[in-house]
């Protein structure tokens, strides 16, 4: 086995599968390798953004870093989708809980 690494063919390996560079990756597209987060995760931090009142207290109950969850917010298509669509949600729960403990007036 070889130590000289142009010898091994790992250059050659990485010619035909090149790291996408980030200005050539999709904006709001979920990245799938190193520093994905997990759909779980995501639900967590989308739980957390519906009940903490802050962004950094979300970002801490959900163990997210504040920067990434910031950015999900901002850039990530679809986190902002789930997101938008479970604020809508809560808002029509909490929309008819109180019109039936006000006997619906």
């Amino acid at each position: 086995m070889s130590r000289n690494p142009r010898e091994s063919g790992w250059h050659e390996h990485k010619k035909d599968h090149p790291q996408t560079s980030a200005d050539a990756r999709e904006k709001g597209a979920t990245p799938n390798g190193h520093g994905a987060k997990s759909d779980a995760l995501r639900d967590a931090a989308i739980r957390a953004l519906l009940t903490e009142k802050s962004i950094q207290r979300a970002a801490k109950q959900c163990r997210v870093n504040e920067r990434t969850l910031r950015r999900w917010l901002t850039e990530d298509a679809a986190f902002m989708a789930e997101y938008d669509h479970a604020r809508q949600a809560q808002k029509l729960i909490v929309g008819s809980s109180r019109s039936s403990k006000t006997g619906g007036e």
